[in-house]
């Protein structure tokens, strides 16, 4: 029995030396790496940060640099005379499933010249309407800038009403919500375990896979077969729910109260669908739409999930290649398709 306890602690061991040297050798950052805390958001993209989001076991392993005021850096050229646009969202806007250069506020800046548009991404994974607008607080004295644009996913409607919507993120970074910050608060025994996770996950990538494979067989088995979910839908969302439209709406009224106290303008937009079956998505945008008009808010709303549904059908576009197959994020495909959509809706204005 000593003998098996003796070969098994030495295989332990020599995995986690290997999983800690190949991680680190491959520049593998674990989620939380890439977020500190902040008193007017509860927490943003870690300033002068970079790594690789994701790792050869995912679908993505992509290069993310973060700037100096918490940025994602994206493409840069020389345009002094195109019209400057802040992009504020959550993980859709952040795209730190592809490098650098490939996310839609890249095509923008790679095209400034061009087309007369350039961009910033600020755009923070897990993030709400209450985060977005402390964002904009945070940096709009700072960036130059025309038009500000929200990219709103439709998780953001329901988040918008949760103090502490993703518990272990709040607790250990903080939360911005109806502008007060709830600062990051966790007992000992939970700092002991939610430290050893992060621990594990942001230093031993292999290990973290292991376990997260191991304790949900079907993932093993999708991955195995290779089967394509796009045809998953997110059950979460079935039933609209108006007091989260309103409230959104509500918060999307103080950002743009901000906005035009800078005399800039602000454009919003839902995330497109790219499920297979886009109804509820449809009706939402349709629903939202109608009760932004009644706000009478002076703020422009751009139907993308209409304008992407009807390019898919006409020109049949199979979805699943504007996204990753077992991820919901735009692909490098998707990025280019929501830059082609966005820029005919900017240059209408």
């Amino acid at each position: 029995m000593r003998v098996i306890f003796k070969i098994f602690l030495i295989i332990l061991c020599l995995w986690s030396l290997t999983d800690l040297i190949i991680t680190n050798i491959l520049n593998i950052r674990g989620f939380s790496k890439f977020f500190s805390t902040n008193q007017m958001v509860g927490f943003m993209n870690k300033p002068n940060f970079k790594g690789k989001f994701g790792g050869p076991l995912d679908e993505f392993y992509s290069l993310v640099n973060i700037g100096p005021i918490g940025e994602r850096v994206s493409f840069k050229i020389k345009c002094d005379d195109s019209k400057k646009i802040i992009f504020l969202g959550d993980s859709a806007v952040a795209g730190f499933e592809v490098n650098d250069n490939e996310t839609f506020v890249s095509h923008f800046n790679k095209n400034c010249n061009k087309t007369g548009f350039s961009g910033y991404n600020f755009g923070v994974r897990a993030y709400d309407t209450h985060q977005v607008i402390g964002t904009y607080k945070r940096i709009n004295q700072t960036i130059e800038h025309d038009y500000l644009f929200y990219l709103i996913a439709r998780n953001d409607l329901k988040e918008n009403n949760v103090i502490f919507h993703y518990p272990r993120f709040v607790k250990k970074f903080g939360r911005i919500f109806n502008e007060k910050f709830y600062k990051p608060k966790i007992s000992f025994i939970e700092n002991f375990y939610y430290g050893l996770r992060i621990f594990i996950s942001d230093n031993f990538y292999f290990t973290t896979k292991l376990i997260l494979y191991t304790s949900n067989f079907n993932e093993i088995y999708n991955n195995l077969m290779k089967i394509d979910i796009k045809k998953i839908h997110d059950t979460h969302f079935t039933n609209i729910n108006f007091d989260n439209i309103d409230r959104t709406i509500e918060l999307i009224g103080d950002l743009n109260k901000l906005a035009v106290k800078n005399n800039k303008k602000l454009f919003i937009g839902f995330y497109p669908c790219l499920s297979v079956e886009c109804k509820y998505e449809l009706n939402l945008e349709k629903i939202f739409s109608e009760r932004l008009k009644e706000s009478k808010l002076d703020v422009i709303f751009f139907p993308l999930v209409n304008q992407f549904e009807k390019i898919a059908i006409s020109e049949n576009i199979q979805k699943v290649s504007m996204r990753f197959k077992r991820d919901f994020h735009l692909s490098k495909l998707g990025h280019k398709m929501t830059y082609s959509i966005l820029l005919n809706n900017f240059q209408n204005y």
